[in-house]
Order: structure tokens, then sequence, then C-alpha cells
């Protein structure tokens, strides 16, 4: 039998989860770039990731967590390319600058 503190975990559980979307979906909404759309993306599988896990260790079945590790793998690898993707578009524009700037010659090409 289920005591009412399974009840009440369940509800926090749920909550933060909830939370992580809506956070998530404010992210997206944003429209700042492909790499914070891609992190925002990963807040709110987060989110329903937590919601998966606490109602399957509610049900008592397994499969919640199961998902929920298969999904993390995903998040990880988003976070992997969105990060990568920031970093070559920040290497990118600190070289335009240093041209424009007049820090660096452009390369000249020999034909």
């Amino acid at each position: 039998m289920l005591a009412v503190h399974d009840h009440q975990l369940l509800a926090n559980s749920l909550t933060v989860g909830a939370l992580l979307v809506s956070i998530g979906a404010v992210g997206l909404a944003s429209r700042r770039g492909a790499a914070f759309a891609l992190l925002s993306v990963t807040i709110v599988l987060q989110g329903v990731l937590l919601s998966l896990a606490s109602l399957g260790f509610f049900h008592g079945n397994s499969s919640g967590q199961t998902v929920g590790l298969f999904g993390l793998v995903v998040v990880i690898f988003v976070c992997a390319l969105a990060l990568t993707m920031r970093s070559r578009t920040s290497r990118l524009k600190a070289s335009n600058t240093d041209v424009v700037q007049g820090i660096s010659e452009p390369e000249e090409r020999h034909g």
C-alpha cells in the first residue's frame, strides 16, 4: 500500500517536471539562436523524462526509468551538439571582428 508520503513525492516531482517544461518553452519562444533553442529543447525533455520516471516509480513499473535513461543519452548528445555549434560561431565571430578592426590582415590569395 502506498503511503501519503509517496503521493506527495509524486506531486512534487510532477510539479518540478511541469516547471522544467514551462522554462524550456519560454526559452524556445524567445528565439535567441540555434544553440539556445537546442538547450531549451533539452530542458523540456528533462521535464518530460522526470515526469515519466516519477510516474513509473509511483506505479512500480520500470519502463519510465528505461525511457528516462534513453532520453538522458539523447539530451547529452543534443547538449554536446549545441555547445559545439556555440563554440564554432563564437570563433567565427572573433576572427571576423579581428579582420574588420584591422588587428589581423586577411589572407591574401596567390593565384
